[in-house]
């Protein structure tokens, strides 16, 4: 300013808003040039601007979307009316959000958008713009899709398996009472018959009769305990796999040996011990019907938070890609999968085979 004798010069510090335009500027690049839909609307979440990201995904022109309700643009008749309901109490509330929602294009197409909101406010606290940032996740919600249709068909299998064990546990007793302890029985009844008609020696008929009994209790005792769950109580699962091969020893077709060092001192909840249990019985089984081996090498360990079984004979092997005409694979690999386990058969003809079972344990 220029005086009678001299020239007054004032200085103001503008550096705090230089700076504050170079971010505005720098957030304005981002907000242009981003991959993610961004949206500012005012107080009252009417739009303000869109950029070029938000524009491809919904078809809408710039002119098309300013000034018109966010509701009107992105939502339709399939959005969630519980996610519309809690966006408008979080805006009536001035508080932050973020939401999955089932947003619409401009021409009725639609696409699924991971949508962070954040509220704006002025120095006196009042809210003068929401600013919207989105990611398009239309194609993982198409893959939750189909893989929720893919657990309901797995559900589904696994309760016909279940259904079709049952009534093969049914056919097995049925025809174990038939063939065996019946017609034990029915010659028992023949033979007291004798003895009271006093035909034949008594003596030598009591003596076949009571043999024949103890013939039929050692039958029922061998079907209960085959189909009746083991007794799990305060047993550790090492014990109980312990009585299992001790079992198998009894039928002296086999040698097995068991290496139950790792899990000696652990306790685990029923379902794991169960499957465990019966998972074993089943291989086993199937190893004495089917496999002619002559040993198994069988170990129950911990590894990685896991209860890993493995066992591995030395029998005539079989073609894993051929389909068994039987039910018990897929009844073992059932009780792994229903606990989130997993369960592998390594066999080919001639080379015996692997069993590998891996539980997950509780944290």
């Amino acid at each position: 300013y220029r005086t009678q004798k001299s020239i007054s010069v004032f200085f103001s510090d503008i550096t705090a808003r230089k700076v504050a335009g170079e971010e505005l500027q720098k957030l304005s690049l981002i907000a242009r040039q981003t991959d993610n839909p961004v949206i500012i609307q005012d107080a009252t979440r009417k739009v303000q601007w869109v950029n070029d990201a938000f524009i491809k995904i919904s078809g809408y022109h710039f002119d098309e979307c300013i000034g018109k309700p966010i509701t009107d643009i992105c939502d339709g008749p399939e959005t969630d009316p519980e996610i519309i309901r809690y966006v408008a109490e979080k805006a009536a509330k001035h508080e932050p959000f973020r939401i999955e929602a089932l947003n619409y294009k401009k021409n009725g197409d639609t696409y699924w958008s991971d949508v962070s909101c954040q509220p704006i406010f002025d120095e006196a606290g009042n809210v003068i713009q929401y600013f919207s940032i989105a990611t398009n996740i239309t194609e993982r919600k198409h893959l939750e899709k189909q893989l929720q249709k893919e657990q309901r068909k797995r559900q589904t299998k696994i309760a016909a398996a279940t259904l079709k064990a049952q009534e093969r546990e049914r056919a097995i007793v049925g025809q174990e009472l038939h063939d065996n302890v019946n017609q034990v029985l029915t010659t028992v009844k023949l033979y007291t018959e004798m003895c009271r008609d006093g035909i034949g020696d008594t003596k030598e008929i009591m003596n076949k009769s009571i043999q024949l009994l103890q013939n039929s209790i050692t039958e029922i005792r061998g079907l209960s305990k085959r189909l009746s769950a083991p007794s799990l109580g305060k047993i550790k699962l090492a014990d109980t796999i312990k009585e299992l091969i001790a079992a198998i020893d009894l039928t002296k077709r086999i040698a097995v040996s068991l290496e139950t060092s790792g899990i000696e001192s652990l306790e685990v909840e029923q379902e794991i011990h169960l499957a465990v249990y019966r998972i074993l019985q089943e291989h086993l089984t199937n190893i004495l019907k089917h496999a002619d081996a002559g040993s198994v090498q069988a170990s129950i360990d911990l590894l990685v938070g896991h209860v890993h079984v493995h066992v591995k004979d030395d029998g005539k092997g079989f073609d894993t890609r051929k389909k068994s005409g039987g039910i018990g694979i897929t009844n073992m690999i059932t009780r792994a999968e229903s606990l989130g386990g997993t369960l592998k058969l390594i066999s080919s003809p001639g080379h015996g085979c692997e069993l590998v079972v891996m539980l997950p344990l509780p944290a």
